[in-house]
């Protein structure tokens, strides 16, 4: 009689997750792949279209100014310390001032409050979190998902700054503040405050410019007494 063979061990089966399947009219079964999750460059193309649908115009914008008392980042220090790139920044208001450096190139300034929120949604967008969310209903989540992760990424380039043995540059920032007006006029005369909705005409006497009559608004229905 031939010798028994012992019985093979088998290695026991991970069960697999079942995947859905779609019934067809005749009876027969489809079986549908899961969805698949966007690629790196169409997470970064939609962050592309989002910053040239938002690109900001100061022609179409010409009553922006910056709210006193807030803080602001210049451009140059904003790109390097964010690390963003000209079509990002772009899509940020700014005002203009003068630039000692190049007076055919003025400065630009950039509240910081908006900067923050920039590179929040940009964090958000690129981990392709923008898809989670209802942009319309649920925005102000996905920028604070974002700024969690904006956060964790510059903690990462301090570490990697610090084992180089090197200090990243901190970030500059000032302040929005009312510039003083100047007390005197072109031709050096003293300007006196005067009441809102008043303005005034030059008086001349004998051709020659002697002061400046002050007018003010005629309401027909005011009590003067």
């Amino acid at each position: 009689m031939p010798p028994e063979r012992s019985p093979k061990k088998q290695s026991p089966s991970t069960p697999s997750t079942p995947r859905k399947a779609r019934t067809h009219g005749s009876g027969a079964t489809t079986e549908l792949s899961s969805p698949k999750s966007p690629t790196k460059t169409q997470i970064k193309n939609k962050w592309l279209k989002w910053c040239a649908d938002n690109r900001w115009d100061p022609a179409t914008d010409l009553g922006y100014k910056q709210k006193i008392g807030t803080q602001e980042v210049h451009r140059s220090d904003a790109m390097s310390y964010f690390c963003l790139k000209d079509y990002e920044i772009n899509t940020v208001p700014f005002i203009t001032f003068e630039n000692q450096y190049n007076e055919n190139a003025p400065g630009r300034s950039y509240n910081l409050s908006n900067l923050r929120t920039l590179v929040s949604r940009k964090s958000a967008y690129l981990a392709g979190l923008n898809d989670d969310f209802d942009l319309k209903n649920n925005e102000v989540e996905l920028l604070r998902a974002g700024w969690n992760l904006f956060q964790k990424e510059n903690e990462k380039r301090e570490e990697r700054s610090k084992a180089k043995g090197r200090t990243r540059k901190a970030l500059k920032i000032g302040e929005i503040f009312q510039r003083r007006q100047s007390n005197t006029d072109d031709e050096g005369y003293e300007i006196i405050e005067r009441p809102f909705g008043s303005w005034t005409t030059r008086v001349y006497e004998r051709g020659e410019y002697v002061g400046d009559w002050l007018n003010f608004q005629f309401d027909p229905d005011a009590n003067d007494g």
